[in-house]
C-alpha cells in the first residue's frame, strides 16, 4: 500500500459504532483452539497456545473473500466516488490479490473485479467524456499534472500487461505524455534528483519509493519504451545511508513513519509481492519488521483482554508486518508471530467485512502506551487502507504461477541487492525499552 497520510487503526466498532470489547475475537480464538482434534496440523501463537491450522486458514479465508466484499462494494458506491478519490491504488488492490493468491477461489473472485475496476478508472483517466462516475457526470474531476497522470497510467498498465488485457489506448495516451511532458528526464519524471533524497522525508519516500519499482518493472514488460536515467539502484544505495526508528509509537510519528519506509522497501523489492523475498538477503529489514510486529501484538493483546481497552493497534501497521513475513514464503504453521498476529487481525474485522481506522490520540500516557481515538472525519483513502491491507495480510500465496514479469524481477532484483549492498546499513537502528523498566535504549547491530 502506498500510504500518503497518518492513518492508524486500532478497536473496532460494534455494529451500533461502540467500541469493541473484542469478545468476538475471543471466540474465533477458542474455536480454534477447543475444536483442533489430534490429527489436525496444529500451529503454535506466540503465547504458546494452539491451534487447528485448517480451521486458521478457513478463518482467513473467510474473513478475506469478506473483506474483498466490502472493498469492492465501498469503491463503486456512489458511482465509483471512492475509487475516483483513491485512484489508482483503488484500481490495482485486486490484481495484487489475484497474482499470488494460493486459493483459486479467491483469485478468480480477484481477477474478476480487478477487470471491472482497472477499465472503470483508466476511462475516468483518459476518457472522461464516456465515463459515468460522479465526478465526470457533474464536471467536477480533479485536476492532474501530466507527470502525476503518467504514474498512474503506468500502475494501470502493468496490471494490464500481466493480466493479458488490451491496453493499446492507455499505451497510446502514456506515449504521448512521455513526449510532451519532457518525462525521458528521470528527475522530471519522479519531481526529485538522487541530490534530493537525504532531504525527502519517510512520509514521502513511500509513493515515492513505489512509483520508481512501477517504472522499474515497466522496463521490463516494456523494453526500451520508457526508459530511465536513475532508479531503485540508486535509492537503495541510499537506503543504506538512511536512520530508521523502532518502537515504540510516540507523538512524534518518528516510529510511525519509518516504519511505512521499511515496509515499502520491501514490497520494492518485491513488487508488491510478486516474488518470494528471503530475509537473508537484508536482515536488518526482516529484523525491524518482526520487532515492530511483535509491537502491535503486545498491544492487540492487551487491548483484547480487556487490560486497556482503548490501546492503539495500528491495524494498518499490523497487517503490513504480516503482509512482509508472508512475503517470505512463512505461514502460520511454522511461525508463532505470524499465528498471533492473523489471529489478531481476524478480531478485528467487523461484521461488514472491513477493518477500523482509528488514530492516536493527542496525548499518550507514560506507562500506557499509545491509545486510540476515532476521528469524526475520515478520507475515502484512510477508510480503505486498514481493510485493504489487513485483506493482503490474511491471503495465502503461491509464489509459484507464471506470470509476465516475476521471473525476470527476480533476476533483476537478486543482481540489484548485490549491487547495492542493501543488507548492510551505515547507521545503527534505535529501539527503546519499555518506559516502566528503563530508560535506556537497545541498538540493533546494522547486519
Amino acid at each position: 500500500a502506498r500510504r500518503r497520510d497518518r492513518q492508524l487503526a486500532g478497536p473496532p466498532d460494534s455494529a451500533d459504532g461502540t467500541a469493541s470489547t473484542g469478545d468476538g475475537a475471543a471466540g474465533q480464538l477458542r474455536r480454534t483452539d477447543s475444536t483442533a482434534s489430534s490429527a489436525d496440523l496444529r500451529c503454535r501463537d506466540a503465547a504458546g497456545k494452539w491451534h487447528s491450522v485448517k480451521e486458521l486458514r478457513e478463518l482467513r479465508n473467510e474473513a478475506v473473500m469478506k473483506g474483498m466484499r466490502w472493498l469492492h462494494k465501498f469503491l463503486t458506491a456512489n458511482r465509483c466516488e471512492a475509487l475516483v478519490a483513491i485512484g489508482d491504488d483503488g484500481a490495482c488492490i485486486f490484481f495484487e490479490i489475484w497474482y499470488t493468491s494460493a486459493s483459486s477461489t479467491i483469485r478468480s473472485a480477484a481477477r474478476g473485479i480487478a477487470v471491472d475496476l482497472l477499465e472503470k478508472y483508466e476511462r475516468h483517466l483518459i476518457r472522461p467524456q464516456a465515463c459515468k462516475c460522479k465526478a465526470c457526470a457533474a464536471g467536477k474531476t480533479a485536476p492532474k499534472s501530466g507527470r502525476e497522470l503518467f504514474i498512474e497510467l503506468m500502475y494501470l498498465a502493468r496490471c494490464k500487461e500481466e493480466m493479458e488485457i488490451d491496453a493499446a489506448d492507455l499505451l497510446a495516451t502514456a506515449d504521448r505524455l512521455w513526449r510532451d511532458e519532457g518525462l525521458a528526464d528521470t528527475s522530471t519524471l519522479f519531481g526529485v534528483s538522487p541530490d534530493d533524497f537525504p532531504g525527502i522525508s519517510d512520509a514521502d519516500w513511500v509513493p515515492l519509493i513505489m512509483g520508481i519499482m512501477v517504472m522499474e518493472f515497466n522496463q521490463l514488460l516494456f523494453p526500451r519504451r520508457w526508459p530511465l536515467k536513475w532508479g531503485l539502484r540508486e535509492a537503495f544505495t541510499y537506503f543504506r545511508t538512511h536512520s530508521y526508528t523502532g518502537p515504540p509509537y510516540l507523538e512524534d510519528y518518528k516510529f510511525h513513519d519509518s516504519f511505512y519506509l521499511v515496509t515499502h522497501i520491501a514490497f520494492a523489492i518485491s513488487a508488491y509481492s510478486a516474488i518470494k523475498m528471503n530475509p537473508k538477503d537484508v536482515p536488518w529489514l526482516f529484523d525491524y519488521n518482526r520487532r515492530s510486529a511483535q509491537y502491535w501484538v503486545k498491544l492487540a493483546t492487551r487491548r483484547l483482554s480487556g487490560r486497556q481497552p482503548d490501546a492503539l493497534v495500528d491495524i494498518d501497521g499490523l497487517a503490513e508486518a504480516v503482509d512482509v513475513m508472508r512475503g517470505c514464503g512463512l505461514t502460520d504453521g511454522g511461525d508463532p508471530l505470524l499465528c498471533s498476529s492473523a489471529l489478531a487481525l481476524l478480531a478485528f474485522q467487523r461484521r461488514d467485512g472491513s477493518w477500523p481506522y482509528w488514530t492516536l490520540a493527542p496525548s499518550v500516557g507514560a506507562d500506557r502506551g499509545p491509545i486510540a481515538q476515532e476521528p469524526k472525519e475520515a478520507s475515502f483513502y484512510n477508510r480503505l487502507h486498514p481493510t485493504w491491507v489487513a485483506v493482503q495480510s490474511l491471503r495465502d500465496r503461491n509464489f509459484e504461477y507464471d506470470r509476465k514479469g516475476n521471473a525476470q524481477w527476480d533476476k533483476f532484483m537478486a543482481r540489484l541487492l548485490k549491487q547495492t549492498n542493501l543488507r548492510k546499513l551505515q547507521t545503527r537502528i534505535v529501539y527503546e525499552r519499555p518506559r516502566r523498566k528503563t530508560g535506556k535504549k537497545l541498538t540493533s547491530k546494522a547486519a
